[in-house]
């Protein structure tokens, strides 16, 4: 069934998860095909481990949400399809901002990590301090990808401790109107994109990246 959970607005609707290692919005079973049609909408989520936690997850929408200070803002594991991530904030992930193409945790035959077809768009991440601001991963079967068709549009990154965005194992990838504001130094050695093992094709274009490649 399809479950709407609309807030009043951003910074009016918060939910706030005071233990580190608990996540705020968990959505999917390991291997249940649970988690179709959901949508969030016009809400702030606030610390925990995992502010939105998808587990083989269909066609989900994000929307006009504010993330702050959580490990991890977005996290999609096991096969995740079709989902629309739009008008989103996350601010002091400690982790990363977006993580996705993780394997399935708990019990359960363990779905194949995929992330396809999903479109992020008007992605504002800053602040991340312990890895890469947003990460389009996934296992190989037979050697090949896994991941595909997925898009990143409007994305803006500030302040993030190492790269901007990431993509491996994932092909036919769009990574569109992308800008950073990064401090510049010696040791900033990370690249506002990086294309990892496995990439395949990836489409990049009308991005300014500030102080990296």
């Amino acid at each position: 069934p399809s479950i709407h959970v609309r807030g009043s607005g951003k910074r009016t609707t918060t939910i706030t998860q005071a233990t580190g290692g608990a996540d705020i919005l968990v959505v999917g079973e390991t291997n249940a095909e649970k988690a179709d049609y959901f949508s969030f909408t016009d809400l702030s989520l606030s610390g925990g481990r995992y502010a939105i936690r998808l587990n083989s997850a269909l066609s989900n929408i994000i929307e006009r949400v504010e993330i702050t200070g959580p490990a991890v803002g977005i996290y999609m594991e096991g096969e995740n399809e079709s989902h629309a991530i739009r008008d989103v904030e996350i601010v002091g992930a400690t982790q990363n901002g977006i993580l996705t193409g993780q394997l399935n945790g708990g019990s359960g035959t363990l779905s194949a990590p995929i992330v396809a077809k999903t479109l992020f768009e008007n992605v504002r991440v800053s602040g991340t301090s312990g890895g890469s601001a947003i990460v389009v991963d996934a296992g190989s079967l037979g050697g090949q990808q896994v991941s595909s068709s997925n898009t990143l549009r409007k994305i803006r990154l500030e302040s993030n401790h190492q790269h901007g965005i990431v993509v491996t194992n994932a092909f036919n990838t769009t990574i569109a109107q992308v800008s950073n504001e990064e401090a510049l130094s010696t040791a900033n050695t990370y690249s506002g994109i990086r294309l990892g093992t496995g990439a395949g094709p990836t489409a990049i274009r009308d991005c300014a990246l500030q102080g990296r490649d």
